[in-house]
């Protein structure tokens, strides 16, 4: 079989026959095939019984020191929160913010209450208009 014989359907003659594929095979191991160097399995052990080339990854010495110092970040992140915590005002004031307002702050509270008025009714009719378009999708 030469290389000028392969055809789509010679291809399509040796997909169908077992035999012909069979002899396909046998002259593509023949002649296309490689074979492995003599001395590849004796490489391949040598390097696996060789440390330098360990699967077992090696400790590194500064894993330790790296865990230690992501540790005091840790610990001082929560300390600095629960410092913040403790010194926030108590929670009765959170509760009634429009008595923490003094009367020059009183017009900044009102317009910031307006628009975030305008913006829940505006996310309201967004939300039913988008359950409305996907309702009439799904009909």
């Amino acid at each position: 079989m030469e290389k000028h014989e392969l055809t789509l359907e010679r291809l399509e003659k040796i997909a169908d026959s077992d035999l012909l594929a069979e002899d396909f095979a046998d002259y593509m191991e023949e002649h296309f095939l490689i074979s492995a160097p003599g001395n590849l399995k004796a490489s391949i052990m040598e390097q696996c019984v060789n440390k330098t080339n360990s699967l077992v990854p090696e400790k590194k010495p500064y894993g330790k020191r790296l865990l230690f110092f992501y540790t005091l970040k840790v610990g001082a992140a929560a300390a600095v929160c629960i410092f913040a915590l403790a010194s926030a005002p108590s929670r009765t004031i959170l509760t009634n913010p429009v008595s923490m307002l003094t009367s020059s702050n009183i017009s900044v509270y009102q317009k910031a209450q307006q628009i975030t008025d305008q913006l829940n009714r505006f996310t309201h009719v967004f939300s039913r208009w988008e359950v409305n378009l996907y309702d009439k999708k799904e009909k």
